[in-house]
């Protein structure tokens, strides 16, 4: 399987079953003292293209793991790809997690088409989360805040 995709460096201890899908890259504050995951990275918000391009190949690793399973359900993984796709699955498929630093700081419109892509592409997950700053969520509106929660 040729399909590569992005991942951030981190995601929370509950996102371990999690289908990972970075957004941006580092955290626009990037000065928490307890934090230095991203001290050598500049922060940037990555093109909804290129996002929803990693989704798409997400989605065909998916396809091909289940269609390759054993007969007993037996996912064999290749690459580290594969690895954190099949790592999703093995705990249901049902989430998702937004990464990097602060996703939200992407435009609403962007994000909005983020997530309905990835929907569409994968139905069957119930849960999306992610991290993002006080501060970012208190510069959007409730309007664009509840859209996020209704995809």
């Amino acid at each position: 399987m040729s399909d590569v995709f992005e991942t951030g460096p981190i995601r929370p201890p509950s996102e371990a079953g999690s289908y990972l899908i970075r957004l941006t890259r580092g955290c626009p504050w990037n000065r928490c003292k307890f934090c230095r995951t991203y001290r050598r990275h500049k922060y940037e918000i990555r093109g909804t293209e290129e996002v929803i391009a990693d989704i798409d190949a997400i989605a065909r690793i998916r396809d091909h793991l289940l269609e390759e399973a054993g007969p007993d359900g037996t996912i064999r993984p290749r690459d580290r790809y594969e690895w954190g796709v099949a790592n999703a699955l093995s705990t249901g498929g049902r989430t998702a997690f937004l990464q990097d630093g602060d996703s939200l700081s992407m435009k609403p419109p962007e994000v909005r088409k983020v997530l309905t892509h990835f929907k569409e592409r994968f139905p069957e997950v119930e849960r999306i989360t992610t991290y993002a700053r006080s501060r970012t969520l208190a510069n959007r509106k409730l309007d664009d805040l509840i859209s996020y929660r209704e995809l």
